[in-house]
């Protein structure tokens, strides 16, 4: 029998629970019988509640980086890792060169991030998640290490963050590693081509819904005299919009709709959020769930009756780009109100499964929550269609046989 395809997938924080397309994509190598090695910046136990992460053990198939620590540790525990891999010192003392990443570089923190690679030489393909993420594997390969085709997936503030891009050299030394980039919608692969110079081809593949494991709803809202159940899965940061939606459903409540407003997750805007709804009495209607277990997560969606996600660029001009929690609702028979922002309405069918808003139009944020309180049987409609729209378009199946198809294109080159 022939050897297995070694790839590579390269990431930071392993596992993170914003970020489950990446155990997706792990678990689905795996069943296909590749040979997977994963390259992590780091373990969060706090973050390891994905049945997946333990269904495939992925910790045990995964090189974590040394901790390179906080200050003058940092710097003490550098000549010992150095004599430790003393038979590789060409290749560390470059790491310490300001041509990787300036005084990342300088200061140490390219070094750790090379001794994570140090005894790895050869794969067929790396894939690495995230641009930033590629930069770094892109000088580590400079260095002679690493060997193989190099895929980068984008998937979002990667490429919206026109500061992270600079702070990579707008990803200049991709330009003749990459064989191919893979972007999750074409508003990202647009901005890119716009702010980036490249010369490998730019390609879309967005993130899968595992649909086998989303039960779509039988019950919905018959009548206008039952309350209209709203949420907004994602964390609470300037460019998902949670602010302007809860407001939004504070005056709708005022105004004496019978309506919930579910939150679930955190961030840096909860302490805001929660002001508001103090401020409006409105605690018993508002309800936050901080953050979910994905199948957590999955039942309370499926509870509501509409998905809100009022996608807005942020202060760093940041915005959704696929926004999966969209085809998540829609896979589980919930319509969905979305922003025009970004790439969000590329992920579902305006007026067949939700409906589009102008970004930061909050009158027309409120117009379409009534659309739905007004007309109960529009949800069921929508919802159906949801469902079946994210089966023929982001299902395992299809997005994974689209991108085995793109690693036997680039193996084939």
């Amino acid at each position: 029998m022939p050897n297995p395809i070694k790839i590579a997938v390269v990431t930071e924080g392993f596992p993170r629970v914003s970020e489950t397309f990446i155990i997706t994509h792990i678990a689905a190598l795996i069943e296909a019988g590749f040979d997977v090695t994963v390259f992590s910046t780091g373990y969060n136990k706090a973050e390891d509640i994905h049945a997946l992460f333990k269904e495939y053990n992925m910790k045990s198939i995964t090189q974590y980086r040394q901790n390179p620590h906080i200050g003058i540790k940092r710097y003490f525990q550098i000549p010992l890792l150095f004599l430790k891999n003393i038979t590789h010192w060409r290749i560390l003392l470059k790491s310490f060169s300001p041509r990787f990443f300036g005084t990342y570089a300088l200061r140490g923190y390219f070094f750790y991030d090379v001794l994570s690679f140090i005894t790895e030489k050869k794969f067929d393909i790396i894939h690495s998640h995230f641009g930033p993420n590629a930069s770094k594997v892109g000088f580590i390969r400079s260095l002679g290490l690493m060997k193989g085709k190099h895929i980068c997936t984008f998937h979002g503030h990667d490429v919206t963050n026109i500061k992270e891009i600079k702070s990579h050299y707008c990803y200049q030394h991709l330009k003749d590693d990459l064989s191919e980039a893979i972007f999750v919608v074409n508003y990202t692969k647009k901005l890119f081509a716009e702010r980036v110079k490249y010369n490998y081809p730019l390609l879309i593949n967005p993130v899968s819904i595992n649909t086998s494991e989303i039960e779509s709803k039988s019950i919905y809202r018959k009548n206008i005299e039952s309350p209209l159940h709203i949420v907004t899965a994602g964390r609470l940061i300037d460019c998902k919009g949670q602010i302007e939606t809860t407001q939004v459903c504070i005056d709708l409540i005022n105004e004496g709709y019978n309506i919930y407003y579910h939150l679930i997750g955190t961030g840096e805007n909860k302490e805001i959020i929660i002001k508001l709804i103090r401020r409006a009495n409105c605690s018993a209607r508002i309800i936050l769930h901080d953050s979910q277990p994905h199948a957590n997560l999955i039942e309370i969606v499926k509870t509501c009756d509409v998905h809100i996600l009022f996608g807005r660029k942020d202060k760093n001009e940041i915005i959704d780009a696929q926004g999966t929690v969209v085809q998540e609702a829609q896979a589980t028979g919930t319509p969905v109100i979305v922003s025009n922002g970004g790439g969000l309405p590329e992920g579902m069918i305006a007026n067949q499964t939700g409906i589009v808003v102008p970004e930061n139009d909050t009158k027309a944020l409120k117009d379409s929550i009534l659309f739905f309180y007004n007309n109960p049987d529009k949800i069921e409609k929508m919802g159906i269609e949801g469902r079946r729209f994210v089966e023929a378009n982001y299902s395992n199946e299809v997005v994974y046989s689209r991108l085995f198809n793109i690693y036997k294109q680039v193996l084939n080159e």
